[in-house]
């Protein structure tokens, strides 16, 4: 159960450094096509955490 909570503090850690990182760099460069590129890679980030870190949690708790 602790792996569990581990797994998502450090992945909700990820999702918001590599979000600050990406939309800091899109607003710097200021394309809309790099925008969109952007928002595509975070959606894909943020399906990934759901899946390797939300639900597991769910899972166990079913237990």
């Amino acid at each position: 159960m602790k792996n569990g909570w581990a797994n998502l503090i450090m992945g909700i850690v990820g999702m918001l450094l590599i979000g600050s990182f990406l939309i800091g760099l899109a607003i710097s460069i200021g394309s809309i096509p790099f925008g969109v590129i952007v928002v595509g890679v975070l959606a894909l980030a943020l399906y990934e955490f759901y899946e390797s870190a939300v639900l597991p949690l769910k899972g166990s708790r079913d237990d």
